[in-house]
């Protein structure tokens, strides 16, 4: 096989093998509870080219291992990620972990205890 027909089989091979593109989970994730609204603060970093395309589509909030929200997403609010506000009633020592899942690849979990 000469070099050129290898180039173009290779080619040929990456072209038509499916992949996710530039899909990847959140990167990071920022989790305030403000107690005297009783508000949880989320604030999710998921870069997309296209946030309507690629975007965070479901976050889970755990409040002592049970699930206590979720949100479904069909897009993000900006190309650098998504920040959201959800009601939670907690006191000192609850436990709250966040699961941020991405639409075509991935998550990112978080967790802070409350103070």
């Amino acid at each position: 096989m000469n070099r050129l027909t290898t180039c173009l089989l290779l080619l040929g091979i990456f072209i038509f093998i499916p992949h996710n593109g530039e899909a990847h989970p959140p990167r990071d994730m920022e989790i305030v509870f403000i107690e005297e609204e009783q508000v949880l603060e989320i604030s999710m970093i998921h870069v997309s080219s296209d946030p309507r395309d690629h975007f965070i589509r479901t976050v889970i909030v755990y409040k002592n291992g049970e699930e206590t929200d979720k949100r479904l997403f069909t897009k993000q609010t900006t190309a650098q990620g998504l920040t959201i506000q959800m009601p939670l009633q907690a006191q000192s020592g609850d436990v709250i972990e966040v699961k941020a899942i991405c639409n075509k690849a991935g998550f990112k979990t978080a967790s802070i205890t409350i103070e």
